[in-house]
């Protein structure tokens, strides 16, 4: 977890009833982290309760673990990463980038993203589609998940990206475990 910070609002994280101190991990510690990393061959994904690409040093984070050879994996929600990240991600090869996405249409993520910012994920999708060209690195991954879309709606959401991007996952948003999530 580089961050615990998110630009997001999502009505069903719990990120927001979060009480521990928001705040970035120091460069200190995360070397240390990939170093025993490196020493176990140990693969690290930047993940967890944050959006990654709002630490300051993500690019230089980045650069430290492939320096350790260790393998590198990063999810994230697909709306600050700045084209030049995109570059940077693809020159040293970055093993994966994942895309979180919400639901199986634009209306259902910006229902549960609590945003009008789906053209904008898809637009930097294809942006890094295109940069990567031919190139195997970064692989790039879609995972959403979905709460009671219509097995029409999730097949077609699969066939949809299935052909941009390397793979798509879809799993389950279970909001009944989510107080006052309307």
């Amino acid at each position: 977890e580089l961050t615990n910070h998110c630009n997001l609002k999502c009505i069903f994280c719990g990120q927001q009833a979060m009480t521990r101190e928001k705040g970035f991990i120091s460069e200190g510690t995360f070397q240390k982290i990939i170093d025993e990393c490196s020493l176990h061959s140990t693969p690290v994904r930047f993940i967890r309760w944050g959006e990654p690409f709002l630490h300051e040093k993500i690019i230089d984070f980045c650069k430290y673990t492939k320096s350790k050879d260790v393998p590198l994996h990063i999810t994230n929600n697909g709306l600050v990463i700045k084209e030049s990240d995109m570059r940077a991600l693809i020159d040293m090869e970055v093993d994966s980038l994942i895309f979180s996405f919400q639901g199986t249409t634009k209306e259902q993520y910006e229902i549960m993203r609590n945003n009008k910012l789906y053209d904008k994920l898809t637009s930097n999708i294809h942006k890094l589609i295109k940069m990567r060209g031919n190139k195997s690195k970064p692989f790039i991954h879609i995972s959403s998940t979905i709460t009671d879309e219509s097995g029409i709606e999730k097949e077609n959401f699969i066939n949809a990206w299935g052909h941009i991007v390397d793979s798509v996952d879809i799993g389950k948003t279970n909001l009944s475990r989510i107080p006052d999530h309307k």
